[in-house]
C-alpha cells in the first residue's frame, strides 16, 4: 500500500494506493471483467487462495454499481452520507470508523431497499432506519 495526499485546487485528498500483478491480462480487452472469478488463476500463487485487497478494491465497486437501481441517485446519496460522516469525524478506517467502502455499501443498500424516490428521501428514510437500528 502506498499512502499519499494529493492537492487539487482547494481540496486535499488522502489516497491509499493498492496494486496487484496480473499475469497475461489485457486491461484494454473489452471482454475484461474484474468480477470474473477466473482472475484468481492469473494471479501470482498465494497460500490462502483469496483475492488480494487490491483486486477486491476493483471488484467491490463494480458489484455495487451493478446492484443499485439508479447510479445517479447512488452517487448523490453516497456523497451526502460521506460528507455527513466526515463532518462528525466518523469517517476513516484508520481511525476505527467505517471506511469509504462501508459507506458505499450502506448507500447502495439504502438506494436498493428503501423505495423512497429521490435522493433526499432516500437519505431521510435511511437515517430513520439507522437511528432505529442503533436505538438512538
Amino acid at each position: 500500500i502506498i499512502k499519499f495526499k494529493m492537492n487539487s485546487m482547494d481540496t486535499e485528498l488522502d489516497i491509499d494506493l493498492q496494486f496487484c500483478a496480473l499475469v497475461d491480462v489485457n486491461l484494454d480487452d473489452p471482454g475484461f471483467d474484474p468480477l470474473d472469478d477466473d482472475l484468481a488463476r492469473k494471479l501470482p500463487p498465494r497460500h490462502d487462495n483469496v483475492f488480494p485487497p487490491s483486486l477486491n478494491a476493483v471488484r467491490v465497486p463494480h458489484a455495487l454499481m451493478s446492484a443499485v437501481p439508479c447510479r445517479d441517485q447512488f452517487a448523490m446519496v453516497l456523497k451526502a452520507l460521506r460528507l455527513w460522516a466526515q463532518r462528525r469525524d466518523l469517517y476513516g478506517k484508520s481511525f476505527g470508523y467505517f471506511g469509504g467502502i462501508v459507506w458505499a455499501i450502506l448507500a447502495a443498500f439504502w438506494c436498493k431497499e428503501l423505495d423512497a424516490g429521490d435522493s433526499p428521501r432516500v437519505l431521510r428514510e435511511g437515517f430513520k432506519l439507522l437511528n432505529h437500528q442503533l436505538d438512538l
